[in-house]
């Protein structure tokens, strides 16, 4: 899935921008104020996490790119399950695909980001 993920938001090929696969609103919503960073995971805003990573070589250049998947990491999006049918809780913190690409060892640039097709459910 995370390959097919990055092969959508790259289809329209890497610009000096990040592609918007969908907006992305809402309050909880990281605002992305460099987009370069010296390793991959720099691009996970305080107050998320790592949620999945995969790595490979997305534009062909042979260097390791990266596709990461970040959550919020908020505890008031925690929801209790009352019924106690199927899991105690469900988490409803938003997810968010990244796709990063390794221009130069040790420099990373951020190329596309969306969160319309991430399950927010395991």
């Amino acid at each position: 899935m995370i390959a097919f993920l990055a092969a959508a938001a790259l289809a329209g090929g890497a610009t000096d921008a990040p592609a918007e696969i969908q907006p992305m609103p809402g309050p909880s919503t990281p605002s992305w104020e460099s987009l370069t960073s010296y390793r991959d995971i720099g691009f996970v805003p305080r107050g998320w996490r790592l949620f999945d990573k995969a790595e490979g070589d997305l534009d062909g250049d042979g260097r390791t790119d990266s596709v990461l998947i970040i959550q919020e990491n908020d505890p008031a999006k925690m929801r209790s399950n009352p019924d106690r049918l199927g899991m105690d809780y469900h988490d409803a913190n938003p997810r968010i695909v990244l796709v990063i690409l390794q221009d130069n060892p040790g420099q990373y640039r951020l190329v596309a980001k969306g969160n319309a097709i991430i399950p927010d459910h395991d």
